[in-house]
């Protein structure tokens, strides 16, 4: 392959944020075969279908690549449960395993560069409660701490156990939006599997 090309890789790796689309190589004279010979050679990384990430550009990925990547695979994903509440600054901890959340009747095999456990929802309930974060190097979904601490119940099998207690615990403590986790919860039947966990409030405070 001619050096040429390799310039115009390592200047793009300067300039971008380290993410590249192959719409962005092809504009720089790049061809697909050349991208597949890059992608052996480990000057890049394929993430998802279209998306690359420049090992060898000097950067490093963002603390949230994980949901940024997942959203590359496909934007419709929203991050739930323990990863949710780590990424809302809930949890100090980084889940080992990212929660994911699709709609039910979304079948699509997804192949993502790392493990994920992935929570299928209705249509009626997919998208509530929840909020898109936008970075310098990708949008995502992610629902609120009211929902994810409920979720973060109903999954409890599947979830880190750390971050389950250091979500929990906290809870417990301070008890915020109670009266919105337990709508969401009465909406997804969980609310006596919550309520056995966090237990009732004192109204009396």
């Amino acid at each position: 392959m001619r050096q040429l090309v390799y310039e115009r890789i390592a200047r793009m790796g300067e300039e971008g944020c380290g993410y590249v689309t192959t719409g962005q190589l092809l504009a720089e004279g790049v061809t697909n075969r050349q991208i597949a010979l890059l992608t052996e050679e480990g000057y890049l990384e394929r993430i998802a279908n279209g998306r690359f990430w420049m090992p060898r550009s000097g950067k490093k990925k963002p603390a949230d690549y994980r949901a940024v990547e997942a959203a590359f695979v496909n934007p419709e994903v929203i991050i739930c449960a323990d990863s949710a509440l780590y990424l809302n600054g809930y949890v100090k901890k980084a889940p080992e395993v990212l929660s994911i959340a699709t709609r039910r009747n979304d079948r699509h095999q997804m192949k993502f560069p790392f493990e994920v456990t992935r929570h299928y929802y209705a249509e009626k309930t997919f998208t509530d409660n929840s909020h898109t974060v936008t970075t310098a190097f990708g949008e995502y979904q992610v629902y609120d701490n009211p929902r994810s601490i409920c979720d973060l119940i109903r999954f409890r099998e599947t979830v880190d156990p750390d971050v389950f207690e250091q979500a929990v615990t906290r809870y417990r403590r301070e008890r915020k939006d109670f009266d919105k986790m337990m709508e969401y919860a009465r909406a997804m039947r969980a609310e006596a599997r919550v309520l056995d966990v966090i237990g009732k409030p004192d109204r009396r405070r």
